[in-house]
């Protein structure tokens, strides 16, 4: 019993070394296919009841801007928002 329970152990180490790998992996190969990009334009939908620039403007980013994709740009301007209080849905 305790033969087979040392076998579940280690096959259920070697799992979760390789698990652990992968999605290190994962993430460097992220961080390698950062790529840079310029806003070109801004486009505010599914808000009638609130000035669109002052959205744009809350948000954080504007034309022109130059932003990392994946970075923390876009998801800092959703964040921004979402503490407005102003909206149900953020995206």
């Amino acid at each position: 019993m305790s033969r087979v329970l040392a076998v579940l152990l280690a096959l259920f180490s070697a799992v979760s070394s390789f698990t652990a790998q992968n999605s290190d992996s994962t993430f460097l190969e992220s961080a390698r296919n950062r790529a840079r990009y310029t806003i070109g334009s801004i486009r505010i939908e599914g808000a009638q009841h609130s000035d669109k620039n002052v959205i744009a403007l809350l948000s954080g980013l504007s034309v022109g801007q130059e932003i990392n994709v994946p970075g923390d740009n876009i998801s800092e301007a959703i964040d921004k928002l979402w503490k407005q209080s102003m909206f149900d849905d953020v995206q």
